[in-house]
């Protein structure tokens, strides 16, 4: 009988003593993800415009929060530029946009690397100019509703996180034109 009140003892010391510190582990994790709540990223990339045109540059820089849920969601407000132009034709196109996107990330067991989704919506404001013109003809300037909607991948290496992103960006009012952007980045998630 001593042996066996022993055993059970000993078993329910050990199983304690698992459960304690499991409950350590998960409570260091919760609180590291509830410090962890905000994070920017910058991005350069190219952008190819649905229309005619040539390949452009594609700068990106933004801000993320991830809202107190428990929830593998962030929420991220970017600013992006991207620049279309021709020497040989002297034409130039701009374009800005204002998006606010869900990003939803994807935890691999055993593995640091990340793959998300991401969409949102956002203005886009176009303009288009031709160099050494007068009139009317040489520029227009639109301002359009959008949609974007793609998929990126980070790894952490330190503190920092390198990324790619893929996205299409629908722009459904005004002229600006729709585009793909193709993104790698870098993105730090405050301590």
């Amino acid at each position: 009988m001593k042996r066996i009140t022993s055993a059970i003892v000993g078993v329910a010391t050990g199983a304690l003593c698992i459960a304690t510190s499991a409950h350590a582990q998960q409570a260091v994790q919760t609180q590291s993800a509830a410090t962890n709540k905000f994070a920017v990223d910058a991005s350069l990339g190219f952008a190819v415009p649905q229309s005619p045109g040539s390949v452009g540059v594609d700068v990106m820089a933004a801000g993320e929060w991830h809202p107190p849920i428990h929830f593998p969601l962030w929420a991220r407000f970017e600013f992006g530029f991207n620049h279309f132009g021709t020497s040989v034709a002297n034409v130039s196109a701009n374009e800005f946009r204002f998006v606010l996107d869900a990003v939803f990330p994807a935890h691999l067991p055993g593995t640091a690397f990340t793959p998300y989704l991401l969409g949102g919506i956002g203005l886009y404001d176009g303009d288009f100019s031709v160099n050494n013109c007068q009139g009317d003809a040489c520029s227009n300037s639109s301002v359009g509703f959008g949609f974007n909607f793609g998929a990126g991948a980070r790894y952490p290496v330190g503190p920092v996180q390198p990324f790619f992103e893929l996205r299409f960006h629908p722009v459904v009012s005004g002229s600006v034109s729709n585009l793909g952007t193709f993104q790698f980045g870098a993105r730090y998630q405050f301590p």
